[in-house]
Protein backbone atom coordinates (compact mmCIF):
# COMPACT_ATOMS: atom_id res chain seq x y z
CA UNK A 1 0.00 0.00 0.00
CA UNK A 2 1.34 3.50 -0.60
CA UNK A 3 0.20 6.74 0.45
CA UNK A 4 0.13 9.64 -1.78
CA UNK A 5 1.22 12.90 -1.84
CA UNK A 6 -1.25 15.77 -1.85
CA UNK A 7 -0.07 19.47 -2.81
CA UNK A 8 -2.01 22.77 -2.73
CA UNK A 9 -3.14 23.48 -6.70
CA UNK A 10 -3.45 27.31 -6.17
CA UNK A 11 -0.26 27.81 -8.02
CA UNK A 12 -2.13 25.77 -11.07
CA UNK A 13 -3.14 28.10 -13.59
CA UNK A 14 -3.27 26.40 -16.92
CA UNK A 15 -5.04 23.61 -18.11
CA UNK A 16 -4.38 20.80 -20.58
CA UNK A 17 -6.05 20.07 -23.66
CA UNK A 18 -5.69 17.45 -26.70
CA UNK A 19 -3.08 18.41 -28.87
CA UNK A 20 -3.85 20.58 -31.71
CA UNK A 21 -2.30 20.75 -35.39
CA UNK A 22 0.51 23.08 -34.04
CA UNK A 23 1.65 20.34 -31.92
CA UNK A 24 2.88 18.05 -34.74
CA UNK A 25 5.06 18.24 -37.34
CA UNK A 26 7.26 15.31 -39.40
CA UNK A 27 9.91 14.80 -36.45
CA UNK A 28 6.50 14.17 -33.67
CA UNK A 29 5.88 10.98 -32.21
CA UNK A 30 3.69 8.37 -34.46
CA UNK A 31 1.50 7.70 -31.45
CA UNK A 32 0.22 11.38 -32.33
CA UNK A 33 -1.27 10.40 -35.39
CA UNK A 34 -3.07 7.25 -34.29
CA UNK A 35 -6.47 6.81 -33.40
CA UNK A 36 -5.80 5.01 -30.02
CA UNK A 37 -8.60 2.61 -29.41
CA UNK A 38 -7.42 2.28 -25.30
CA UNK A 39 -7.99 6.33 -25.17
CA UNK A 40 -11.10 6.86 -27.37
CA UNK A 41 -13.67 4.70 -28.04
CA UNK A 42 -14.07 2.69 -31.41
CA UNK A 43 -17.36 3.67 -33.10
CA UNK A 44 -18.78 0.13 -34.02
CA UNK A 45 -21.77 -1.24 -35.98
CA UNK A 46 -22.65 -4.59 -36.69
CA UNK A 47 -21.90 -5.56 -40.64
CA UNK A 48 -25.67 -6.12 -41.33
CA UNK A 49 -27.06 -3.27 -40.66
CA UNK A 50 -28.23 -1.15 -43.50
CA UNK A 51 -26.04 1.61 -45.20
CA UNK A 52 -27.98 4.08 -44.68
CA UNK A 53 -28.21 3.55 -40.94
CA UNK A 54 -24.22 3.78 -40.65
CA UNK A 55 -23.86 6.29 -42.39
CA UNK A 56 -26.73 8.74 -40.12
CA UNK A 57 -24.46 7.16 -37.21
CA UNK A 58 -21.46 8.84 -38.51
CA UNK A 59 -22.93 12.25 -39.31
CA UNK A 60 -24.15 12.09 -35.81
CA UNK A 61 -20.93 11.07 -34.10
CA UNK A 62 -18.98 12.95 -36.49
CA UNK A 63 -17.28 10.67 -37.52
CA UNK A 64 -14.80 9.27 -40.69
CA UNK A 65 -14.87 6.07 -39.98
CA UNK A 66 -16.30 2.95 -37.93
CA UNK A 67 -15.26 -0.67 -37.50
CA UNK A 68 -17.49 -3.41 -38.68
CA UNK A 69 -18.41 -6.36 -36.28
CA UNK A 70 -20.19 -10.02 -37.02
CA UNK A 71 -22.88 -10.87 -33.92
CA UNK A 72 -20.64 -11.82 -31.75
CA UNK A 73 -18.43 -8.32 -31.42
CA UNK A 74 -15.48 -9.71 -33.92
CA UNK A 75 -13.94 -7.14 -35.80
CA UNK A 76 -14.26 -7.62 -39.36
CA UNK A 77 -12.97 -4.26 -41.37
CA UNK A 78 -13.57 -1.02 -42.01
CA UNK A 79 -16.04 1.49 -43.07
CA UNK A 80 -14.87 5.28 -44.24
CA UNK A 81 -17.70 7.82 -45.09
CA UNK A 82 -16.46 8.92 -48.39
CA UNK A 83 -17.44 4.87 -49.55
CA UNK A 84 -21.24 5.46 -48.30
CA UNK A 85 -22.13 8.47 -50.32
CA UNK A 86 -24.58 8.87 -52.78
CA UNK A 87 -21.95 8.51 -55.38
CA UNK A 88 -21.21 5.08 -54.21
CA UNK A 89 -24.53 4.01 -53.30
CA UNK A 90 -25.32 4.39 -57.10
CA UNK A 91 -22.85 2.92 -58.32
CA UNK A 92 -23.86 -0.40 -56.36
CA UNK A 93 -27.53 -0.42 -57.68
CA UNK A 94 -25.85 0.06 -61.03
CA UNK A 95 -24.57 -3.50 -60.43
CA UNK A 96 -27.78 -4.65 -59.42
CA UNK A 97 -28.51 -4.28 -55.73
CA UNK A 98 -31.39 -2.34 -54.01
CA UNK A 99 -31.18 0.62 -52.22
CA UNK A 100 -32.97 -1.28 -49.10
CA UNK A 101 -30.75 -4.02 -48.93
CA UNK A 102 -27.73 -2.46 -49.34
CA UNK A 103 -25.68 -3.42 -45.37
CA UNK A 104 -22.19 -2.56 -43.95
CA UNK A 105 -20.71 -5.13 -45.81
CA UNK A 106 -21.30 -3.93 -49.20
CA UNK A 107 -19.21 -1.07 -48.42
CA UNK A 108 -16.46 -1.93 -45.67
CA UNK A 109 -13.16 -2.32 -46.24
CA UNK A 110 -12.28 -5.95 -45.12
CA UNK A 111 -9.76 -6.20 -42.81
CA UNK A 112 -7.59 -8.82 -44.96
CA UNK A 113 -7.58 -5.67 -47.47
CA UNK A 114 -6.01 -3.68 -44.93
CA UNK A 115 -1.91 -3.44 -43.69
CA UNK A 116 -0.57 -2.68 -39.96
CA UNK A 117 1.97 -1.51 -38.02
CA UNK A 118 2.87 -3.06 -34.67
CA UNK A 119 2.27 -0.78 -31.91
CA UNK A 120 5.34 -1.61 -29.93
CA UNK A 121 7.32 -0.53 -33.26
CA UNK A 122 5.21 2.66 -34.01
CA UNK A 123 6.71 3.76 -30.00
CA UNK A 124 9.73 4.21 -31.46
CA UNK A 125 8.78 5.78 -34.70
CA UNK A 126 8.49 9.11 -35.79
CA UNK A 127 5.43 10.98 -38.20
CA UNK A 128 7.69 11.08 -40.93
CA UNK A 129 8.43 7.24 -41.27
CA UNK A 130 4.84 6.27 -40.99
CA UNK A 131 4.87 8.73 -44.26
CA UNK A 132 7.62 7.15 -45.61
CA UNK A 133 6.61 3.24 -45.25
CA UNK A 134 2.90 4.31 -46.53
CA UNK A 135 3.64 6.01 -49.55
CA UNK A 136 3.91 3.09 -51.70
CA UNK A 137 0.76 1.91 -49.88
CA UNK A 138 -2.62 2.37 -52.06
CA UNK A 139 -4.90 2.72 -49.42
CA UNK A 140 -6.06 5.68 -46.85
CA UNK A 141 -5.70 4.28 -43.67
CA UNK A 142 -3.92 1.40 -41.60
CA UNK A 143 -4.52 -0.33 -38.68
CA UNK A 144 -2.06 -0.41 -35.65
CA UNK A 145 -2.27 -4.00 -33.71
CA UNK A 146 -0.69 -4.29 -30.03
CA UNK A 147 1.15 -7.52 -30.16
CA UNK A 148 1.40 -8.32 -26.79
CA UNK A 149 -2.54 -8.91 -26.94
CA UNK A 150 -3.18 -9.12 -29.59
CA UNK A 151 -5.98 -7.25 -30.66
CA UNK A 152 -6.65 -3.94 -33.26
CA UNK A 153 -5.05 -0.83 -30.67
CA UNK A 154 -6.12 1.52 -33.09
CA UNK A 155 -5.84 3.11 -36.73
CA UNK A 156 -4.27 5.78 -38.66
CA UNK A 157 -6.31 7.54 -41.27
CA UNK A 158 -4.29 9.47 -44.13
CA UNK A 159 -7.25 11.97 -43.65
CA UNK A 160 -6.77 12.86 -39.99
CA UNK A 161 -2.82 13.44 -40.79
CA UNK A 162 -3.66 16.05 -43.51
CA UNK A 163 -5.66 17.90 -40.95
CA UNK A 164 -3.68 17.59 -38.56
CA UNK A 165 -0.68 19.09 -40.65
CA UNK A 166 -2.81 21.82 -41.79
CA UNK A 167 -3.17 20.01 -45.38
CA UNK A 168 -6.20 22.36 -46.26
CA UNK A 169 -6.37 21.42 -49.83
CA UNK A 170 -6.32 17.60 -48.92
CA UNK A 171 -9.47 17.89 -46.49
CA UNK A 172 -12.26 18.42 -48.49
CA UNK A 173 -11.54 15.07 -50.11
CA UNK A 174 -10.58 11.46 -50.44
CA UNK A 175 -7.00 11.36 -49.21
CA UNK A 176 -4.23 9.01 -49.58
CA UNK A 177 -1.00 9.05 -47.88
CA UNK A 178 0.63 9.72 -51.77
CA UNK A 179 -1.47 12.79 -51.83
CA UNK A 180 0.46 13.69 -47.99
CA UNK A 181 3.82 12.93 -49.69
CA UNK A 182 3.19 14.79 -52.74
CA UNK A 183 2.03 17.90 -50.86
CA UNK A 184 4.58 18.19 -48.04
CA UNK A 185 7.35 17.68 -51.30
CA UNK A 186 5.06 20.63 -52.60
CA UNK A 187 5.76 22.49 -49.44
CA UNK A 188 9.51 21.78 -49.04
CA UNK A 189 10.63 22.77 -52.98
CA UNK A 190 8.64 25.98 -52.37
CA UNK A 191 10.51 26.81 -48.87
CA UNK A 192 13.80 25.44 -50.63
CA UNK A 193 13.50 27.81 -53.04
CA UNK A 194 12.26 30.78 -51.05
CA UNK A 195 15.46 30.41 -49.50
CA UNK A 196 17.72 29.49 -52.54
CA UNK A 197 16.04 33.25 -53.04
CA UNK A 198 16.57 35.05 -50.10
CA UNK A 199 20.63 34.15 -50.11
CA UNK A 200 20.61 35.74 -53.42
CA UNK A 201 19.06 38.64 -52.20
CA UNK A 202 21.07 38.88 -49.50
CA UNK A 203 24.32 38.67 -51.51
CA UNK A 204 22.92 41.37 -53.88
Amino acid sequence: MKTLTLFNANSQNALTFPMNSDDLDLNSSALKILHDFKHEVPLTVDRSIPATDALALMVRAGAKHLLATDSNGQFLGVVVIEHLNNQEIIKKISEGYQRNDLTVSDFMIPKAALQAFSYQELETATVSDVLRTLNAADQNLCLVVDQNKPAVRGLISAKDIAKQLNLAQLQRKSTSFQDIARVIKGHMEHHKSQATRSKLIAHL
